[in-house]
C-alpha cells in the first residue's frame, strides 16, 4: 500500500507529509524492532521521493543525523534541531538526560525554574 501511495505522489500533484507523521512512523518502526539505521533510511527515502514534501524538512534532516549517530529517539533529536534552528542555546527534555548525547540540560536542573517561575516585573 505505501508503495502505491508513493507512486501516486510521483504522478502529481504530490503530497505533503507532516514531520509529526514522520515521528509517528519512527515510533511505529521502533516498536516493531526495526533498527535505527533502517528507520532513518526509510524516512530519507520517503523525503526524497518524487512528489513528496515533508514539512520542516531541513530540521528533520538535521535530526536524522543526530538520531543515526546517537541513542536519543527521533522526537528528542527533532526537538533539539528545531530549537537550534530557532536560535535556542539550551536544550531540555523531560523524559531523559540529554547530556548523554552531549547536548542539553537535565530535567532535574529545570525543576527549580518550573517550581518557582520568574514573576513579571
Amino acid at each position: 500500500m505505501s508503495r502505491d501511495i508513493m507512486r501516486l505522489a510521483g504522478r502529481g500533484p504530490g503530497m505533503v507529509v507532516s514531520a509529526f507523521a514522520i515521528l509517528e512512523l519512527a515510533w511505529v518502526l521502533k516498536a516493531k524492532k526495526v533498527p535505527r539505521r533502517e528507520i532513518a533510511h526509510a524516512i530519507r527515502t520517503l523525503m526524497g521521493a518524487e512528489g513528496v514534501e515533508v514539512t520542516h524538512g531541513g530540521v528533520l534532516l538535521e535530526a536524522l543525523g543526530r538520531f543515526e549517530g546517537g541513542s536519543a529517539d527521533l522526537a528528542e533529536c527533532l526537538i533539539h534541531a528545531d530549537g537550534q534552528s530557532a536560535g535556542a542555546g539550551t536544550f531540555v527534555t523531560f523524559d531523559r538526560d540529554p547530556r548523554k548525547e552531549g547536548w542539553g540540560t537535565s530535567p532535574e536542573d529545570m525543576l527549580p525554574v518550573l517550581r518557582d517561575p520568574p514573576q513579571p516585573a
